[in-house]
């Protein structure tokens, strides 16, 4: 088979086929799949994915190989077959349960060309622990920080929070997108904090870490190995409540001008040389103050902010990040086109159907879902035309 590539993403691949998958992450893992299909395909690339049977009949796909994976039954197992003969793997998986980690150590002893992180660096950036450890060392700027059993009492969590001062926030060292995540502003809230940290957790210890009032963002970056290339600075959209609400994480704006933009070059580029082991599409939040960079996560995958970039790239990305998978030569500029895009996790009201794609907006939706999530990416010339586009978009829902 010539120029081909497994493109695995866990929610809708059939990595959760034994459960009833969350909604959100769903519908988000199915927005990045399909990305990520069709922009390998017009690199010239043949593409093997796998579909959890439940989504077969509305999860519509541009792959030329398309594995049905039934209920129990393993989608990697499915995918031995095509090992042998493809280019390689582009793997799209959360942290939780060590899920990248396990896709990526499988891959790789079977084997397969990861067109990413090695399952090393995959297992360190997955564990907030160790990331926050390992910066620490490094002498990047890093939040106060004390690691919590979840079994403890909660005055003993409460010595914790007041060594390093209220405001904190409790967050798992496993979590997806702000999942159990929540604000902590007195001791009042200790016991929901706690409570929502267990239920979205699956290891033994969790995060307190001093609150920092700046400017969340991300920034996505492509790596050989040893170059690295800034591709877009990005704004977060977090919303940041106290339990049992919690944070939560609700889109981007794609691309930013910040003042520290400089400051996160530098930054990043420290980051891979002290995270052996990252290669290929990275994704990493940031607060961003007055003075500093903080490095708050490191998710070494291709993230949401993608749906956007892909809109406003001059260059092809699924090209490049084959490339930079493969540790090829990378390029010393990120051109982008004019323009501004607006990525937006919505609700949409119960038994309604989402209004219509346009030429600007890009909608991802599953049906059936126990929340009716959905996935907008609006393109606007400017970063008013994309919110009054947004604006508009929602008037609709």
């Amino acid at each position: 088979m010539d120029k081909s590539i497994i493109v695995f993403e866990y929610f809708t691949g059939g990595g959760l086929n034994q459960t009833q998958p969350d909604s959100f992450p769903t519908v988000e893992g199915y927005a990045i799949l399909y990305s990520v299909i069709e922009d390998l395909k017009k690199s010239g690339y043949k593409t093997i994915t796998t579909l959890d049977e439940r989504f077969v009949s509305y999860c519509k796909l541009p792959a030329d190989e398309q594995i049905i994976i039934p209920i129990g039954e393993d989608p990697l197992e499915k995918l031995k077959d095509f090992f042998g003969v493809v280019d390689g793997a582009i793997l799209v998986a959360p942290a939780f349960k060590e899920a990248l980690y396990r896709v990526t150590y499988f891959m790789e002893k079977h084997g397969v060309n990861v067109l990413g992180s090695n399952s090393h660096s995959v297992l360190e950036a997955s564990d907030k622990r160790l990331t926050m450890l390992l910066l620490e060392e490094a002498n990047f700027p890093v939040p106060k920080t004390k690691v919590a059993d979840v079994g403890e009492d909660v005055d003993d969590v409460r010595l914790k929070v007041e060594e390093i001062g209220y405001p904190v926030i409790f967050k798992p060292t496993d979590g997806v997108g702000c999942s159990g995540a929540s604000l902590v502003k007195d001791y009042s809230k200790i016991p929901q904090a706690l409570n929502l940290v267990r239920k979205n957790t699956k290891t033994n210890y969790f995060l307190i870490q001093e609150f920092l009032d700046g400017f969340h963002a991300s920034v996505n970056i492509l790596t050989n190995g040893e170059e690295v290339l800034v591709l877009s600075l990005n704004q977060q959209n977090i919303k940041i409540k106290p339990p049992p609400k919690g944070l939560s994480y609700q889109g981007n704006i794609v691309p930013i001008i910040h003042p520290q933009a400089e400051k996160v070059k530098k930054t990043v580029k420290k980051l891979v040389e002290t995270m052996n082991g990252l290669k290929g599409y990275i994704g990493v939040d940031l607060i961003l103050t007055r003075n500093e960079v903080f490095v708050v996560d490191v998710n070494p995958r291709i993230t949401t902010s993608y749906l956007g970039l892909r809109k406003i790239s001059k260059l092809k990305l699924g090209e490049q990040i084959v490339k930079a998978g493969l540790g090829l030569k990378i390029p010393k500029k990120f051109p982008l086109k004019k323009g501004v895009t607006i990525i937006s996790k919505l609700n949409l009201q119960p038994n309604k159907k989402p209004p219509l794609p346009t030429k600007n907006i890009e909608i991802f939706y599953l049906p059936n879902q126990p929340k009716n999530f959905l996935v907008a990416t609006v393109y606007g010339k400017n970063l008013f035309e994309a919110k009054k586009c947004m604006k508009n978009f929602r008037k609709n829902l």
